[in-house]
């Protein structure tokens, strides 16, 4: 069985839900901003712990 295959039968078995998950893709730059402590890197921190305590 393939991947693929293999996905699609695990997905068909999964209940349809009514409410949805917030998403929210970026790309993220330079891999430096996930090391370095800059602006940036503190703006999104904020941004991490708004959307934790929103949920």
């Amino acid at each position: 069985m393939s991947t693929f295959s293999a996905f699609r039968n695990f997905t068909a078995t999964l209940v349809r839900q009514e409410t949805t998950m917030p998403v929210l893709l970026v790309g993220h730059g330079s891999p430096m901003n996930g090391i370095q402590d800059n602006e940036l890197s503190s703006r999104w921190r904020k941004i991490a712990e708004d959307i934790v305590f929103f949920f």
